[in-house]
């Protein structure tokens, strides 16, 4: 990665961080997330999901992208076969080169996973590992921000 790459990405990093602790609400902080993920790493679909209180379920708290259908409030089930829960299941990253390539960072505060978010493009290999490492350290963030 470029030293230039480095230098936006940390960048982001903080702005995206200022924005989620100054969040007024999840839905704020998690769309906060959803466009830093969105603009730096040029994908076509950014959500990031919460596990709700009953732990049965991941609600969508922010998304960009045209999909029909899915928007800020959808539940999927935890058994769902998507990325973000199977990513959730797992207890780490998940990065599938596609297409569509999707990649998939856990919210967490501690030991706790929280969530996730995910980043999806049409690209076949269109995350590299800096953007897995990017979107990890996102997603701290956000987890944290989202727990305190």
């Amino acid at each position: 990665m470029g030293e230039g790459t480095v230098s936006a990405r940390l960048l982001a990093l903080a702005e995206a961080g200022r924005a989620m602790a100054a969040a007024p609400d999840a839905g704020t902080l998690a769309r906060a997330a959803s466009e830093a993920v969105h603009d730096l790493l040029a994908t076509e679909a950014v959500g990031l999901l919460a596990r709700t209180a009953d732990a049965e379920h991941l609600e969508l708290l922010a998304f960009i992208g045209d999909y029909e259908g899915v928007e800020p409030g959808k539940r999927l089930p935890l058994d769902d076969e998507g990325a973000a829960a199977r990513a959730l299941k797992a207890g780490k990253c998940l990065r599938e080169d596609g297409p569509p390539a999707r990649l998939v960072a856990l919210l967490s505060d501690g030991d706790e996973a929280l969530g996730g978010i995910e980043a999806q493009s049409s690209e076949a290999g269109a995350f590299s590992q800096d953007d897995e490492a990017f979107l990890a350290s996102l997603a701290r963030l956000a987890g944290f921000c989202l727990h305190a």
